[in-house]
């Protein structure tokens, strides 16, 4: 009798999770969005039409929903993804369908709330000086503001606190959406991969080795490899011989580096590229210590004039097809192109290093913060730090058919520096972060660095398609400000937004 009782109870828990996954949002959920995935079960297999019905506020009866209906909208399917007006309200919602007989067929009524502003978010906004002359539907995640915003600039989505992290009082870099219908994030704590709802789905091991193995140290990149791992950027330290070298001189070292016990050596900084599979093991790991040992980095020279053999990994991008890993090295102009797995250096583009150090008009690129390849060629954001003149650029280059032969530039942009009012902050301030990222049409999405923080759409005709600043209100003189914004992502395919939004977890909805 016990038995067949607890048989029973998992087959009622079984049908009620499977009825939870076929309604959304779940009733009485809390979100933190407002652009929401609404379904229910088919209502007919003769339906010729759906309606998605919206009401502010919470009602229990027919006739009280049906006066303060606000929003419809109509489709051809029980699923619809739709915004609702605002954030802090309470919702109610239903779908009808009408049949090829002209029947109506009317789902329950269901109920939740969309979340009010953290006080912080709330003191942002994207205040768009260019509409969207193209990808208006599409929409922008923000690292600096921590949302989600249509092209209108109206925020859509909030990372909430996560599990062991305040999300709202601490920085976080580099929000993107992966195509597995998830969004990745590093934070202080750390990389991690979360769902729509800010459910923790992965995040690597805590490696208590980290400053030997790298594992741990992570910062910049954090990317989902199409056959579902993770590839991340990492630190680690290695002993280093302080007379290492051609030039012998490395005795002053860049502050870089620390010293180790005895005084002979020297533990500095080198970048590790490390891939991990689902259940959080190393797969694949390169390192750029051997790379360096070998190379003119002994030559280098940090601006106060002492030997600085950190090169300062800030970006990498791996071309699955081919099987090339770009790696972007900041301090020393150069981009590597690494074999994978093979893990042998392929090409090294950029200056190199002599006695009489490098000439810096021979430069292609400099202090570059992005780096990508495509059918287009190898394209760079390039923050020009050795040419402030010239300000942030972009760059295309064809890259060559021989390992002897430099990089052709195909096309450049100028970054537009956002609004003549932001002349008086933008004096004399380092140039810090950035992101470029090639679409559908060729166009192209840029992150602009520190301390412009605006984001534009360009095309190859070099028009702006969509230009916004990320701002945050000082609550002293009341004026807008750019948000210290680091890599901004773009998400213009439907699919993966699909994918984004019906890939959710129910306990975050349910508040469990």
């Amino acid at each position: 009798m016990k038995k067949g009782l607890t048989l029973i109870l998992f087959i009622l828990q079984v049908f009620v999770l499977k009825l939870h996954a076929q309604i959304q949002p779940i009733e009485n959920s809390s979100l933190n969005y407002r652009l929401i995935g609404f379904k229910v079960p088919a209502l007919a297999g003769n339906a010729t039409k759906y309606s998605l019905l919206i009401a502010e506020g919470a009602y229990l009866l027919e006739d009280e929903f049906a006066k303060n209906i606000s929003q419809t909208f109509t489709g051809k399917t029980n699923a619809f993804i739709e915004e609702v007006k605002t954030f802090g309200r309470n919702y109610t919602w239903q779908i009808i369908c009408v049949t090829s007989s002209d029947k109506t067929i009317k789902s329950p009524l269901y109920h939740f709330n969309t979340q009010v502003l953290p006080v912080e978010y709330a003191s942002y906004r994207m205040h768009v000086t260019t509409p969207a002359k193209k990808y208006a539907d599409a929409y922008v995640f923000n690292d600096g503001n921590k949302m989600l915003y249509n092209m209108k600039g109206e925020p859509v989505w909030f990372l909430p606190n996560l599990k062991n992290y305040d999300a709202t009082n601490r920085d976080v870099r580099d929000i993107k959406a992966s195509n597995f219908g998830t969004i990745t994030i590093l934070g202080e704590d750390g990389p991690r991969e979360i769902d729509y709802n800010g459910n923790t789905l992965w995040e690597p091991p805590k490696n208590a080795d980290a400053n030997i193995t790298g594992e741990g140290n992570f910062h910049h990149d954090l990317n989902r490899l199409r056959n579902g791992n993770y590839m991340i950027m990492g630190n680690e330290n290695r002993p280093w011989k302080k007379c290492e070298g051609p030039t012998c001189d490395s005795n002053s070292l860049s502050a870089a580096s620390t010293a180790a016990p005895g005084g002979k050596t020297i533990l500095a900084p080198f970048t590790t590229i490390i891939e991990y599979n689902a259940a959080k093991k190393v797969v694949w790991r390169w390192s750029s210590f051997q790379y360096l040992l070998h190379s003119d980095i002994f030559f280098h020279k940090g601006p106060d004039g002492t030997i600085d053999i950190d090169a300062h990994a800030n970006a990498f991008y791996l071309n699955e097809k081919e099987g090339k890993l770009y790696i972007s090295f900041k301090n020393i102009n150069r981009i590597v192109v690494v074999s994978y797995p093979g893990g042998k250096v392929l090409r090294e583009y950029g200056p190199h290093f002599g006695n009489d150090g490098y000439q810096q008009t021979a430069l292609q690129f400099s202090e570059q913060h992005s780096v990508r390849a495509s059918a287009s060629g190898l394209y760079l954001y390039n923050n020009n730090e050795d040419h402030k003149a010239s300000g942030p650029s972009i760059v295309v280059f064809k890259e060559p058919a021989a390992t002897n032969e430099a990089l052709l530039k195909t096309w450049d942009f100028k970054c537009p520096q956002g609004p003549d009012t932001y002349s008086d902050i933008v004096t004399n301030l380092n140039r810090h972060g950035g992101k470029v990222k090639e679409l559908e049409d060729k166009s192209y999405f840029v992150s602009n660095c520190s301390p412009y923080f605006n984001l534009f759409i360009v095309n190859k005709n070099k028009q702006l398609l969509w230009e916004a600043v990320a701002q945050k209100i000082d609550p002293v003189t009341k004026k807008w400000t750019p948000t210290n914004s680091y890599r901004s992502d773009i998400i213009t395919s439907h699919e993966v937004l699909s994918k984004i939004i019906w890939n959710t977890s129910e306990q975050s909805s349910l508040g469990l």
